[in-house]
């Protein structure tokens, strides 16, 4: 099988790195395997995935969207016409849009993460990706892959096609590798910590206003928060913790080669993204043994169950947010319960091995249809 799979770059992110996964389960597996970016950006250095293949289209300094698109479509397709994959996998919506406009006519599957790309509003812009998704959805008349039953109806409402060319296949971590620290307990300080990429639609912001339900709620509580990752958002961040006293208590620590470690020997970790497609971030958090509450919302609600491994609160709900977060540490033998929970959700239904397993399966009989 010789699959090539196009993304607009590899920056650190949940879909590019599920697509690195995936190649490299497939390279090991003795697939022909090849990465075209749109844009020379590659972010993951790691070994596991020095083997892999990876070529780019432009470079970074030369993307002027949109006025780059036929350059990118031109040197897509002959790079497609030189490799003659048996299956192109795309990972951007934006690299589909590209991919028709280019003329392929090999077996084609979009890789769909989040609602991003299914979710279009009522702007002038939107309405135009909305056409051009459309368009490429005739022209290509791909399959789907998307990790979720919600995400799966979404989709299906944005473009209307035959539900049977949209496979749900659950994400899945190394959860081997993320082991609980079983010697993590609440004393007299609670360390709560939020993982991902620093922007507005992910919602670090809001631990702000729900740090200050916190103090209202249990002012005898030390609390500290740790935000790992960067992102356009923390100059806002910064601003409004300064703005209200609370620089002991938040801490914006930036990307950390030590995340996991933070992540593991926290007491909660805090999710507060508007939407997600399948939060890898939750699932890693719960692979650790550290209880998640978040909004609920799609992608969100699809990991977390309510008051058995995690907790729900209405979208920007603060004191909801508060509230559940001082109840859980008030109740030793319930956040016991949630932390066994939460690991155990992730050894029996969202293993690294049967997502791969899946993908190669349904890659292979793409093929052979």
């Amino acid at each position: 099988m010789k699959i090539l799979f196009f993304v607009h770059s590899l920056r650190r992110g949940g879909a590019e790195k599920l697509l690195l996964q995936i190649a490299s389960h497939l390279l090991r597996k003795g697939h022909e395997v090849m990465v075209v970016q749109a844009v020379d950006c590659n972010e993951y250095t790691e070994v596991e995935y020095s083997d892999i293949k990876k070529v780019s289209l432009i470079k970074t300094e030369e993307y002027k969207w949109p006025y780059i698109f036929p350059k990118l479509s031109q040197q897509f397709k002959k790079i497609n016409q030189e490799y003659a994959p048996d299956l192109i996998c795309a990972f951007t919506p934006i690299m589909v849009i590209i991919a028709a406009f280019a003329g392929v006519k090999n077996k084609f599957i979009h890789v769909i993460q989040g609602y991003g790309s299914v979710a279009r509003d009522t702007s002038i812009k939107q309405r135009l990706y909305k056409l051009l998704d459309k368009i490429s959805m005739y022209l290509l008349n791909y399959d789907v892959i998307v990790p979720t039953a919600s995400l799966k109806e979404a989709f299906l409402s944005y473009i209307h096609t035959d539900s049977s060319k949209v496979r749900v296949i659950a994400s899945g971590i190394d959860s081997i590798n993320l082991q609980p620290n079983n010697n993590i307990e609440f004393t007299d300080k609670l360390i709560i910590t939020m993982l991902g990429t620093v922007y507005k639609q992910k919602g670090q912001r809001y631990a702000v206003d729900a740090l200050k339900e916190l103090k209202i709620l249990n002012p005898g509580l030390e609390v500290s928060i740790l935000i790992i990752g960067s992102g356009s958002d923390l100059l806002f961040i910064q601003d409004k913790i300064k703005k209200l006293g609370l620089g002991d208590s938040i801490s914006l620590l930036g990307r950390r080669d030590d995340a996991f470690d933070l992540v593991a020997n926290s007491h909660i970790f805090w999710h507060l993204s508007e939407s997600e497609g399948m939060p890898l971030v939750i699932m890693e958090a719960m692979a650790l043994g550290v209880p998640a509450i978040g909004f609920n919302v799609r992608g969100v609600n699809d990991i977390i169950d309510h008051g058995i491994d995690g907790y729900l609160a209405s979208h920007k709900d603060m004191k909801a947010i508060a509230n559940y977060t001082n109840s859980l540490i008030l109740d030793k033998d319930n956040y016991k319960k949630f932390r066994i929970n939460a690991r155990t959700k992730i050894d029996q239904k969202y293993t690294i091995d049967n997502m791969l397993i899946n993908y190669e399966n349904h890659f292979i009989k793409s093929i052979q249809n």
